[in-house]
């Protein structure tokens, strides 16, 4: 919806990998919202999809962690397409 902050009425949204230990990740999703961001994105993955060594936080156990420590920003799960994934590779997706 447009009003004078935002007279377009665009929302944009930021991705915020879980890398970080929980206290920067929480000053991030302030930050983020403080920025004037609608929407905060975080991969659903159990590890980086780079490097399964880098410390990554559960995203489903995040949300909640993030409700509690914003007041207006959205969180959302956005599933990560890996190639040669049968499962989000559309070019080798099972028939």
């Amino acid at each position: 919806m447009a009003d004078s902050v935002n007279p377009t009425g665009l929302k944009f949204g930021i991705f915020l990998p879980p890398v970080s230990p929980w206290p920067v990740l929480r000053e991030r999703v302030r930050l983020v919202e403080q920025l004037g961001f609608e929407s905060l994105w975080m991969g659903d993955k159990f590890a980086s999809p780079g490097d399964p060594y880098v410390p990554w936080f559960e995203c489903w156990a995040l949300l909640p962690g993030f409700a509690a420590c914003t007041e207006r920003v959205s969180a959302y799960v956005e599933h990560i397409r890996q190639k040669g994934d049968p499962h989000t590779d559309g070019e080798n997706r099972p028939t």
